[in-house]
């Protein structure tokens, strides 16, 4: 009795088959489409991310205005803007997290200094204020370094996002 069930004609298989495979390839272009979406939807996201840093990187390089207000000034367009991509990075999320804390770090550095803070150069941890009068080439090393140090970490916040 079974068995009558499973003496179809060849032609329903191959019928089967074929719509099975159309379903499938249907699947495949529906996942292919949706990868491509997303990955454009990444590439806007991150061009207006970057954008976000671009003055900001040349007047790093630059040196052209206050370190101090310079970081106070722009954080904040830079935590917003990290806010709208962040979603766009899946895996990486965590680590990019992690870098972003570095940054988050030196802008509240500075910003623990309050307005009168805007002005001056901080020295690096290793140097003993109490002990020794830092001289004005002191001072113009340090700014310089921190230019370089927060230049290294937008550098990398990017590398994590496009890798």
């Amino acid at each position: 009795m079974f068995g009558q069930f499973l003496n179809f004609d060849p032609a329903i298989y191959i019928s089967l088959g074929a719509i099975l495979g159309i379903v499938g390839l249907k699947l495949f272009d529906l996942l292919i489409d949706q990868h491509k979406v997303r990955k454009q939807e990444y590439r806007t996201a991150y061009a207006k991310f970057a954008e976000t840093f671009t003055p900001y990187l040349q007047d790093l390089e630059m040196g052209q205005s206050t370190l101090n207000v310079l970081i106070v000034g722009e954080f904040p367009k830079h935590d917003l803007a990290r806010r709208d991509f962040i979603r766009h990075l899946g895996r990486r999320k965590k680590k990019f997290h992690r870098k972003w804390l570095e940054y988050e770090e030196k802008y509240y550095e500075v910003q623990r200094l309050g307005t009168m803070g805007m002005a001056v150069a901080l020295a690096p941890p290793s140097f003993d204020l109490a002990r020794t009068r830092p001289s004005p080439e002191d001072m113009i090393q340090w700014e310089l370094d921190r230019r370089r140090e927060l230049h290294k970490i937008v550098s990398e916040l990017f590398h994590i996002a496009k890798s």
